[in-house]
Protein backbone atom coordinates (compact mmCIF):
# COMPACT_ATOMS: atom_id res chain seq x y z
CA UNK A 1 0.00 0.00 0.00
CA UNK A 2 2.72 2.89 1.22
CA UNK A 3 4.12 2.03 -2.56
CA UNK A 4 0.83 3.22 -3.72
CA UNK A 5 -0.33 -0.38 -5.12
CA UNK A 6 -3.69 -1.70 -4.55
CA UNK A 7 -4.35 -4.35 -2.58
CA UNK A 8 -7.11 -7.06 -1.37
CA UNK A 9 -7.46 -8.10 2.01
CA UNK A 10 -9.50 -11.30 1.94
CA UNK A 11 -10.78 -11.97 5.04
CA UNK A 12 -14.27 -13.02 6.35
CA UNK A 13 -14.87 -9.70 8.96
CA UNK A 14 -17.11 -11.59 10.85
CA UNK A 15 -16.89 -8.55 13.90
CA UNK A 16 -16.82 -4.63 13.05
CA UNK A 17 -14.20 -4.31 15.18
CA UNK A 18 -11.73 -6.62 12.68
CA UNK A 19 -13.31 -4.23 9.77
CA UNK A 20 -12.62 -1.05 11.80
CA UNK A 21 -8.55 -2.13 12.47
CA UNK A 22 -8.52 -2.60 8.72
CA UNK A 23 -9.86 0.76 7.45
CA UNK A 24 -7.65 2.32 9.97
CA UNK A 25 -4.56 0.78 8.60
CA UNK A 26 -5.64 1.42 4.93
CA UNK A 27 -6.57 5.05 5.49
CA UNK A 28 -3.73 5.81 7.83
CA UNK A 29 -1.46 4.65 4.62
CA UNK A 30 -3.29 7.02 2.60
CA UNK A 31 -5.40 4.84 0.72
CA UNK A 32 -8.98 4.33 -0.15
CA UNK A 33 -11.33 1.51 0.81
CA UNK A 34 -14.26 -0.91 -0.45
CA UNK A 35 -15.70 -3.35 2.22
CA UNK A 36 -18.05 -5.78 -0.31
CA UNK A 37 -20.16 -8.07 1.67
CA UNK A 38 -21.41 -11.34 -0.01
CA UNK A 39 -24.33 -12.10 2.57
CA UNK A 40 -24.74 -15.41 2.15
CA UNK A 41 -28.24 -17.10 3.09
CA UNK A 42 -28.49 -19.34 5.66
CA UNK A 43 -29.41 -22.41 3.12
CA UNK A 44 -26.46 -21.66 1.10
CA UNK A 45 -23.63 -21.95 4.23
CA UNK A 46 -25.98 -25.05 5.52
CA UNK A 47 -25.56 -26.64 2.00
CA UNK A 48 -21.94 -25.90 1.45
CA UNK A 49 -21.33 -27.45 5.32
CA UNK A 50 -22.92 -30.77 4.26
CA UNK A 51 -20.86 -30.69 1.37
CA UNK A 52 -17.19 -29.73 3.14
CA UNK A 53 -17.84 -32.45 6.19
CA UNK A 54 -17.63 -34.90 3.97
CA UNK A 55 -13.82 -34.76 2.94
CA UNK A 56 -10.90 -34.16 5.07
CA UNK A 57 -8.49 -31.67 3.68
CA UNK A 58 -6.68 -28.58 4.18
CA UNK A 59 -9.86 -26.28 4.32
CA UNK A 60 -11.86 -29.18 6.00
CA UNK A 61 -9.19 -30.18 9.06
CA UNK A 62 -12.17 -31.15 11.51
CA UNK A 63 -15.65 -31.74 11.43
CA UNK A 64 -18.30 -28.71 12.13
CA UNK A 65 -20.91 -30.19 14.38
CA UNK A 66 -24.53 -27.95 15.14
CA UNK A 67 -23.67 -26.45 18.04
CA UNK A 68 -20.08 -24.88 16.84
CA UNK A 69 -22.14 -23.99 13.17
CA UNK A 70 -25.07 -22.00 15.61
CA UNK A 71 -22.16 -19.97 17.47
CA UNK A 72 -20.51 -19.40 14.35
CA UNK A 73 -24.01 -17.84 12.46
CA UNK A 74 -24.41 -15.99 16.33
CA UNK A 75 -20.70 -13.96 16.26
CA UNK A 76 -21.46 -12.43 12.37
CA UNK A 77 -21.88 -9.31 12.63
CA UNK A 78 -23.01 -7.60 9.91
CA UNK A 79 -21.77 -4.60 8.23
CA UNK A 80 -24.26 -1.76 8.96
CA UNK A 81 -23.76 1.92 7.69
CA UNK A 82 -20.06 1.03 7.15
CA UNK A 83 -20.09 2.40 3.40
CA UNK A 84 -20.11 -1.07 2.39
CA UNK A 85 -21.16 -2.81 -1.18
CA UNK A 86 -23.48 -5.72 -0.49
CA UNK A 87 -23.66 -8.54 -2.90
CA UNK A 88 -26.48 -11.06 -2.40
CA UNK A 89 -27.71 -13.59 -4.45
CA UNK A 90 -30.96 -13.03 -6.81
Amino acid sequence: MRAGDAVVVDSAFWNRPHREECKARIEAAGRPWSLVFMKTPETVLRSRLAIRSKRFDANAARPIDEATFSRFLASIQEPVDEGQITVAPT
